[in-house]
């Protein structure tokens, strides 16, 4: 086959520029079809980036004018990046199917497939519709709500969610459940496994993603400081940079754990945040938006324990729990009584140690690829052109 995925960022090499869940998917998704089908990644330039390279196997081609990393509203840069990915989508030839994974490469994905005559699929990660306000603000946030609504009208042939949760929330919005199929995204597990790292000597609890008010991040920095009185020695370790970087920072001074918390900023190289997650002891995700939580399945992985908030997607993805201990969202009390637990209860924690390795079995990419593989053969094979 000759597969097209469409997505809005992209890393330069498969261990620097990961930024997050989606480019994970791809990164990793391209990997594995590459080694039998050809795979082209339709993507944004950024200024010091080749126009056309070939990564692990996948053809990767940057199209459009210098589109920088943001995880805020940018909707001029994003909206000529739309444009350019269609323009440069309909130029090529041989496409067998086309797939498009985030809210802005939806809509150039399905009307590149349309012009070329061959199937179409939406990875989904997340349903906006009804939240784009409360997630972005006024402004992107309507504008988004439009913009989504047209995504899900387009007749797309098949659906791919990323948890139960989404496939729920599509549903609703009316899409067949005969369209939709369920695949969780996946890590790595032997490079993971590969990447060594000694533990911190002093209890360490990290946070690894964007720095958004969705991620809530200043609920950890809250319950460090309550945690802080029963593990005199804790520390927390922020990784990720956004928009909220200098006001958790003027948290974690108001709240006197300054000296008790890391904010590293963005690590490019992923190796280097893995290693970073291994020498923790605990994971935190406090968000209270997630799509699916790919970090979750990555702490499973090095064999290091979480705590969740209780939002669907989290629950889901850890099997409601397993490896790890489920709080209630924006409750900073119960956050800080889970963390204290984990590091308290050593009969627990190698108990969640096994689990947490357990998870992440289920969720290798080598297997997951396969599904995924299966899905795009079927419709190949089966749609007329």
């Amino acid at each position: 086959m000759n597969i097209l995925i469409v997505t809005e960022y992209f890393p330069q090499t498969t261990v620097s520029g990961v930024t997050g869940g989606v480019e994970s998917r791809s990164l990793h998704l391209g990997k594995e079809l590459a080694k039998e089908h050809n795979v082209t990644i339709l993507t944004s330039w950024q200024e010091g980036q080749k126009r056309e390279d070939e990564i692990a196997g996948i053809k990767v081609i940057r199209c459009g004018s210098h589109h920088p990393y943001t995880n805020r509203g940018a909707v001029i840069s994003r909206m000529k990046f739309a444009l350019s990915a269609l323009k440069a989508g309909r130029k090529l030839s041989g496409i067998d199917i086309v797939e498009g994974n985030t809210f802005i490469t939806y809509l150039p994905a399905v009307y590149i497939a349309k012009h070329h005559g061959v199937p179409s699929i939406a990875s989904y990660n997340e349903v906006w519709i009804g939240e784009w306000i409360r997630n972005k603000g006024l402004v992107t946030g309507m504008l988004g709500n439009i913009w989504e609504r047209m995504v899900l009208s387009r007749g797309w042939t098949h659906f791919i969610a990323v948890s139960d949760f989404t496939a729920g929330k599509l549903r609703d919005r009316g899409i067949s459940g005969k369209k939709i199929t369920v695949v969780h995204n996946g890590i790595d597990l032997r490079e993971i496994k590969n990447i060594r790292a000694d533990k911190a000597s002093k209890p360490a609890v990290c946070y690894i993603g964007r720095l958004t008010e969705r991620k809530r991040v200043e609920d950890l920095l809250y319950a460090v400081s309550s945690a802080i009185q029963r593990v005199p020695e804790l520390r927390c370790v922020i990784i990720g940079s956004g928009a909220e970087m200098n006001s958790l920072k003027r948290l974690a001074k108001k709240l006197g754990i300054e000296d008790h918390t890391d904010f590293t900023g963005y690590i490019e190289n992923h190796d280097d945040v893995l290693k970073s997650l291994k020498s923790s002891h605990v994971l935190c995700l406090p968000s209270v938006v997630e799509g699916f939580g790919i970090v979750v399945i990555e702490a499973a992985a090095c064999g290091v324990p979480f705590v969740l908030s209780d939002i669907d997607p989290l629950v889901e993805v850890s099997r409601k729990g397993k490896g790890g201990l489920i709080f209630k969202r924006r409750d900073v009390d119960d956050l800080a009584e889970k963390i204290v637990t984990l590091l308290t209860d050593r009969q627990l924690y190698d108990a969640k140690v096994k689990e947490a390795e357990d998870l992440a079995d289920l969720y290798d990419w080598a297997g997951i690829a396969g599904k995924i593989k299966e899905i795009y053969s079927n419709l190949v094979e089966t749609v007329p052109r």
